[in-house]
């Protein structure tokens, strides 16, 4: 099986995170509540911000929402590779489960 690339990730639950703002560079701590990739609450340092002022934090959101589509299509990947590991990892045992078993075969015709 390959990995989900179809693009379809939708944010639902709490994302915290930090940003520095661009005009006083100060550190905001950020907390965005999605519910079906929609925001649903938006806090700034403690302070809930209203619906109507949450235009002026949009590109905050919009990276917020590409990096964890980043991170939801690195871990797809991850865990297809990891998958693909622990086949190869299957065949191993089995090749050599096999070949113990015909180990004794082996050192008798020595």
């Amino acid at each position: 099986m390959s990995p989900d690339t179809s693009g379809n990730y939708m944010l639902n639950g709490t994302i915290r995170t930090q940003v520095t703002d661009k005009k006083d560079r100060k550190k905001k701590d950020i907390k965005i509540i999605f519910s079906n990739d929609t925001v649903q609450e938006l806090v700034v340092d403690g302070n809930v911000i209203p619906p109507s002022d949450m235009d002026e934090y949009d590109a905050t959101i919009d990276r917020v929402r590409s990096d964890m589509e980043q991170s939801h299509e690195e871990l797809n990947k991850a865990e297809y590779e990891l998958q693909q590991a622990r086949g190869e990892l299957d065949r191993a045992r089995a090749e050599f489960e096999r070949s113990r078993e015909h180990a004794p075969e082996l050192i008798g015709t020595a």
